[in-house]
């Protein structure tokens, strides 16, 4: 009977805690998130009464001074999803970084990496040494 008590005490134990932190606090968080129109529910797109997407999915930045998400294959529209499948090596892919480049720094010709702009400061440079072993 000794052996039984603990056993039955940690199944309680895994009882309550399934039901307050796997039920009861989502269950709470949800309710409050709907609070927030929008919000909980992802901010989605109607049209004609159906769901269609995200107003926060797959917007394209257009103005390079701004922070430059990952490139997207299907001008991230949101329907489809995947990268080009353009090897490090293909002259495509190439050609699309040095474009993608070459804008940013058109918008930003003060930044970083600029005729006469040192960039960013950068730490000392610091040798790992090994304690000597005896």
């Amino acid at each position: 009977m000794t052996a039984l008590r603990p056993a039955l005490a940690a199944v309680k134990i895994l009882l309550v805690f399934t039901v307050l932190l796997g039920m009861a606090y989502p269950a709470l968080v949800t309710g409050l998130a709907r609070l927030m129109p929008g919000r909980a529910d992802g901010s989605l797109l109607l049209i004609d009464g159906r769901v269609v997407g995200s107003a926060l999915l797959g917007q394209a930045v257009t103005d390079p001074r701004f922070f430059q998400g990952r490139p997207s294959a299907s001008d991230a529209s949101g329907l489809t999803s995947g990268g080009s499948n353009l090897g490090p090596n293909d002259p495509d892919l190439t050609q699309a970084v040095a474009d993608r480049e070459a804008a940013v720094r058109a918008a930003n010709p003060e930044g970083p990496g600029a005729s006469g702009h040192p960039g960013p400061p950068r730490p000392p440079v610091r040798a790992l040494r090994c304690p000597p072993t005896h």
